[in-house]
């Protein structure tokens, strides 16, 4: 079982290039250049932004935001 750690939604696996309720493309947003520890800084991110917009669904530039804070 896979959990997004942005909006909690659960799924049997990994969903790989799925776009999640939060808005969030896994394996695309998320990759993080391939370093979890940056995966998990940007998954942070993405979790406290999502909070702080009431849960609703990230946009593409909200999503783009968070990433290049990251790099």
């Amino acid at each position: 079982m896979f959990v997004c750690p942005v909006c909690y939604e659960e799924y049997e696996e990994y969903p790989y290039q799925e776009i999640c309720l939060c808005g969030i493309q896994f394996g695309y947003e998320d990759h993080a250049g391939g370093d979890s520890a940056k995966r998990k800084v940007l998954y942070g991110k993405f979790r406290d932004f999502y909070v702080a917009n009431n849960e609703q669904r990230l946009t593409k530039d909200q999503i783009s935001d968070v990433i290049k804070s990251v790099k």
